[in-house]
Order: C-alpha cells, then sequence, then structure tokens
C-alpha cells in the first residue's frame, strides 16, 4: 500500500507501527506550516465524506449491534451519495 498523510493528531512511531501491523500501511504526519488557516492536502475530501455519512440518521447514532451491519449501512449510503452525483452531472 502507498504512503498516507495524516495531520498531527496522529502522531509516534507507536501509532504509525501499529497501523503498519493491523493494514500494512505506511503513515505520515503532516505538520501545520504556520498559524494561519490552511487547508491540508487530502483532509477536506474525509471530512466532506463524514459530514455527509453524518447527515442520515441511520448513521448519525449507534443503531446497530453487530459492525458488518454499520458497515453495509455505509456502503448503502455512499452508493446513494454517488448516485445522485451522477444524477447532477
Amino acid at each position: 500500500m502507498g504512503k498516507d498523510e495524516l495531520d498531527r493528531g496522529y502522531c509516534g512511531d507507536i501509532f504509525a507501527l501499529a497501523v503498519w501491523r493491523i493494514i500494512q500501511a505506511q503513515v505520515e504526519v503532516i505538520r501545520r506550516s504556520g498559524k494561519v488557516f490552511e487547508p491540508l492536502p487530502k483532509r477536506w475530501i474525509v471530512e466532506r465524506t463524514f459530514g455527509q455519512l453524518n447527515g442520515y440518521r441511520r448513521l448519525s447514532k449507534d443503531y446497530e449491534r453487530l459492525p458488518e451491519m454499520r458497515e453495509a449501512a455505509i456502503y448503502a449510503v455512499m452508493v446513494r451519495i454517488r448516485l445522485k452525483r451522477l444524477a447532477a452531472a
């Protein structure tokens, strides 16, 4: 897998080692360059996706007992979001 970038909230060699052991991915911490707001690369994509997922009631709370059911609900919502985007294009 490629090297993924993280913000400063996830730092340290222990975290990187844990990620490598679980999913064999390398991570890199991105440091802020100053006090002025500057969007971090690729982070806005993740934040936008989380915001879209929170718009669906079933995903806004932890209703599911099994993690597989929650994963299936996320896939269903992402399909719906993609279809809406395709229909708008």
